[in-house]
């Protein structure tokens, strides 16, 4: 890699960044089916993870998708029993979506599976080199948000 130019570099970080983004999209089609739910619906039950309460405008932007295209997904979800659909007690027009029980069970048990997954693939990297390939995804992370992309 010595010598490389700043071009090169970027067309190879392109290509890993590619092959990357597609193992990412094969392991979330693979976990998604296993928990009988969609990529979408599975990444959408993700960020319940962190939060417990979620207004459908909030969920809509942290999954960066339409109002519309987010309605289908907790519809979805909702006819699982997977997540319910409240009102905001302030304000009654804003709508709040919250896990379930099943829901909340079926989070912790993708979440384990998830982390298993996870495991799996750092226990391929020599135990050395695992430091050094988390920094570099936090590195990475913070560089492509701080250009603009996320």
């Amino acid at each position: 890699m010595m010598g490389q130019s700043i071009r090169e570099m970027a067309l190879e970080m392109a290509d890993l960044i590619h092959e990357i983004a597609l193992c990412c999209q094969n392991k979330d089609v693979n976990h998604a089916s296993r928990f009988n739910v969609s990529t979408s619906e599975c990444r959408t039950l993700r960020v319940f993870q962190k939060e417990d309460n979620l207004t459908m405008k909030n969920l809509s932007k942290k999954m960066n998708l339409a109002m519309s295209r987010m309605t289908r997904i907790v519809d979805g979800l909702v006819r699982k029993d997977y997540v319910k659909r409240g009102t905001d007690q302030r304000d009654r027009r804003i709508c709040l979506v919250s896990l379930t029980e099943s829901g909340s069970g079926l989070v912790k048990e993708m979440q384990e599976n998830y982390l298993a997954m996870n495991i799996n693939v750092l226990e391929s990297v020599e135990p050395s080199a695992r430091t050094e390939v988390i920094k570099a995804l936090k590195i990475l992370k913070s560089a492509m948000k701080e250009s603009g992309i996320q």
